[in-house]
């Protein structure tokens, strides 16, 4: 019987363990992602089902710059300077660093909320937030979606009834 695959949860969170720090163990971080599953509000699957140290040892970071940059936790100026983040987004990341206190967002969930904050700038910081989360995870699984958009168009179409610009 085959192997069922490794949740796309577990493969993410433990990419960015290892952007954290390299010399992490697969033993240390079969434990981390334990703590952090048994968590409340936790985002990853149940905690009866961390991958084994097997596994985690298999998992490694895209050997493209590029790539692994967006696994790595944003500090400021170090992601502004090394080209993760253009300048252009400082402001906003900033933003959500201030936000998300102690815990740092990922490059690319920095650059979800960068994008986001061009189109909607008038939305709340928690709901930027959290968009650019859902957006993050989506590109993560490779999906398109289509709930963000949405919700922009929505808030956009609000936006035009209390202007009084009806189409």
């Amino acid at each position: 019987m085959p192997t069922p695959r490794t949740h796309p949860a577990w493969i993410e969170r433990i990419k960015q363990l290892r952007a954290d720090d390299p010399k992490l163990t697969a033993h240390r971080i079969a434990q981390a992602l334990h703590t952090e599953a048994l968590k409340p509000g936790s985002d990853l699957p149940d905690a009866s089902l961390v991958p084994s140290e097997r596994t985690i040892g298999r998992v490694s970071l895209p050997e493209d710059a590029h790539e692994r940059a967006l696994y790595e936790r944003v500090y400021w100026p170090e992601s502004f300077e090394h080209g993760a983040l253009p300048w252009e987004a400082a402001e906003a990341v900033l933003e959500l660093i201030a936000f998300q206190e102690p815990k740092r967002p990922t490059v690319r969930e920095a650059r979800w909320f960068w994008r986001i904050t061009q189109a909607a700038p008038g939305t709340r910081l928690a709901q930027r937030a959290g968009m650019a989360f859902n957006q993050s995870e989506a590109e993560v699984r490779g999906e398109a979606s289509r709930a963000v958009e949405t919700a922009l168009l929505n808030q956009k179409k609000d936006q035009r009834k209390k202007e009084g610009r009806h189409e």
